[in-house]
Order: C-alpha cells, then sequence, then structure tokens
C-alpha cells in the first residue's frame, strides 16, 4: 500500500512570550493522499492558520515548532531540513495560496515577472521562456487575453482575477501539494464558487492534493474529500465529508452547521442561530474539555477532564459523549 503524501504528527507550535507561553497548535496528527482535498474548518483564532504555516516550516521567533513533532512530506520531516533544502521545496514541490492576494505581489512588478520568478528560480528558465510558460498558466486558470494580462500590474486586476493569478503562481511548478489558507474569503460567493472549482478541476487533472483552510462549513459541501474539525488547537473531529453533513458527531461541528443560513428557510418568528459566547483565549483555556463553556451538551466530566480524540468506526471525535470506555 501506497504511503501518504502528507504524514503530520504530534504536531505541536509554541509562542514563547514575556511572561507566559501560548501553545496553538497542541498535537495534531492527519495523513493526505496524493489527490486528496483535506478541508480544516474552524473559527477564527482555533489554529488552522498557524497549522499551515507550521506544515511549511515558516513559523518565526518567538513562535516555535516542538522538536517530537514530524511533518513527513514524501517520508522527509520537513521540520529537520535546512532552509536552503525547505526553500527548494516550497513552491515547487509545496505550493501556498495565502489569505490576501493583493499582499503576495509586488505592486511595482508585471504578474508575468512574478509568476516567471518562480519558474527561473525553480526550474531555471530563461526570462523568454519563463514568460510564455506564465502566459499557459494563466490560460490554464481560465483568465481570458492571458497574452496581454500577463504584462498587468497586480493593481490593475479585480481580487478574483487576481485570486487566479496567485493559483497560476503557486501552479507554476507542479506541485504535489497545493495549502491554500482562506483562498475565497474576501471574494463575493459567484467568485468563490468559480475558484473552488477550479482548485478542484485542477487536483482531479494533476492528482494534486489540496489542503484547504477556511471557516465556512457550507463552503467545501462538493469540494473537500475530508474534513478536520480545529478548536483551540486541537482537532474535535475527523472524518469524510458526506459524513460530516449526514450525522455530525461533535456538538461544535453540529453548531457550525446549524449556523449556515439556508435559503427560505427562517421565517419571521425565527432568528438565525449563533454560537454562544466566543473561542476562549489560549492564554486562559477553560479546564476539561474546551469547548465546555460554549457546548449544549456539557456534563460534568466535560468541565474536569478533557477528552482523547476517540477513534470510532470511519471518523475520529473528540468528545465524552463517544467514549468507549465506562465513565
Amino acid at each position: 500500500m501506497q504511503k501518504p503524501l502528507l504524514q503530520v504528527k504530534n504536531l505541536t507550535t509554541q509562542f514563547f512570550l514575556i511572561k507566559q507561553n501560548i501553545t496553538a497548535v497542541d498535537g495534531i496528527c492527519f495523513e493526505l493522499s496524493q489527490g486528496e482535498i483535506l478541508a480544516i474548518v474552524g473559527e477564527s483564532g482555533c489554529g488552522k492558520s498557524v497549522t499551515s504555516l507550521s506544515i511549511m516550516n515558516l513559523i518565526e521567533p518567538p513562535g516555535k515548532i516542538s522538536s517530537e513533532s514530524e511533518v513527513l512530506f514524501k517520508n522527509r520531516n520537513l521540520l529537520v531540513l535546512d532552509e536552503k533544502t525547505i526553500s527548494s521545496i516550497r513552491g515547487s514541490e509545496i505550493a501556498m495560496i495565502f489569505q490576501e492576494p493583493s499582499a503576495s505581489f509586488n505592486l511595482l512588478f508585471k504578474i508575468g515577472y512574478q509568476i516567471g520568478e518562480s519558474l527561473r528560480i525553480h526550474k531555471q528558465l530563461k526570462k523568454d521562456t519563463a514568460l510564455r510558460e506564465a502566459i499557459e498558466l494563466l490560460k490554464k486558470v481560465k483568465i481570458s487575453e492571458a497574452d496581454k494580462r500577463v504584462h498587468d500590474y497586480p493593481f490593475q486586476l479585480s481580487g478574483g482575477m487576481l485570486q487566479r493569478v496567485m493559483i497560476a503562481l503557486a501552479l507554476s511548478c507542479s506541485p504535489s501539494l497545493l495549502v491554500a489558507d482562506e483562498p475565497t474569503t474576501a471574494l463575493d460567493v459567484t467568485i468563490q464558487a468559480q475558484i473552488l472549482r477550479l482548485l478542484k478541476e485542477l487536483s482531479l487533472n494533476y492528482n494534486m492534493a489540496i489542503l484547504y483552510i477556511t471557516h465556512d462549513l457550507a463552503l467545501i459541501d462538493g469540494f473537500a474529500n475530508n474534513v478536520m474539525i480545529m478548536y483551540a488547537g486541537r482537532i474535535l473531529e475527523y472524518c469524510g465529508i458526506s459524513e460530516i453533513y449526514a450525522k455530525p458527531l461533535h456538538p461544535y461541528t453540529k453548531d457550525l452547521l446549524n449556523s449556515i443560513p439556508m435559503m427560505g428557510y427562517f421565517k419571521d418568528e425565527q432568528i438565525l442561530f449563533s454560537i454562544k459566547g466566543s473561542v476562549p483565549e489560549l492564554v486562559n483555556l477553560p479546564p476539561g474539555c474546551k469547548y465546555a463553556p460554549r457546548c449544549s451538551e456539557v456534563f460534568d466530566r466535560c468541565h474536569k477532564q478533557e477528552p482523547s480524540l476517540f477513534n470510532l468506526e470511519n471518523r475520529k471525535v473528540r468528545c465524552w459523549l463517544y467514549n468507549k470506555e465506562k465513565k
């Protein structure tokens, strides 16, 4: 049996501040196979982006990844590689799309030059060849008049087009893994759907694995293969995308699904459901289950002892309600 493309083992990322230490990601484990799309879902402050940056080994001081953590990409631990080696992997074998595309481009250089820069560095292409390849990449992400747009500056493009250029840049070296950190947050719903359709198509055509980070559980329906629900730096539920909609187990997952607005569902006498409270501050986490103060199914043990990530038939869930041992 072929090994997974990416194996994350006991990933723990801490930030060492003057008066206290903060654990932003706490011992998470998951795998990602070639061609698979895994969505990481949770509210802001749950540790999703820190997880993606940790995988790319982009955590800077005062942050530090635990020495006991492993991020195995093609059987190599990215966390122990020297900077020169890991830099050769970033952009070529693993690419990343950041939240705000306009912040990822230099406004003083044309987009063709910036896409070509990646090709010149990783593939050692000459300037003219890199420019021609940049045009082909823009065509792949369905930008019309690519031969003209390649000479535009970033500020001349709309948000949706700039996001497509960001995807073209990420695909420039045919990566095996694409990490997308909320790439559609600033876009309207129509453009969101187009970007997701494009990413799905590229994943199928090039057998590319995608780690997709979002706060919107409704967005990944029909897009991802599997989903990982995160909260306070921990995995609360991990299963197939169809299972999460058909039968959510963790109370937090249920609350996230109930928070999704349904067209025509709410009447005058009804109000939009919202999860009570907010994500706890990492400097002051509650004892026991971290979701207990907001949970509608909480009982005494939840406040006293944090549950493990229990293995069920086809999924994992961190909740005492599903503890197979005697309570």
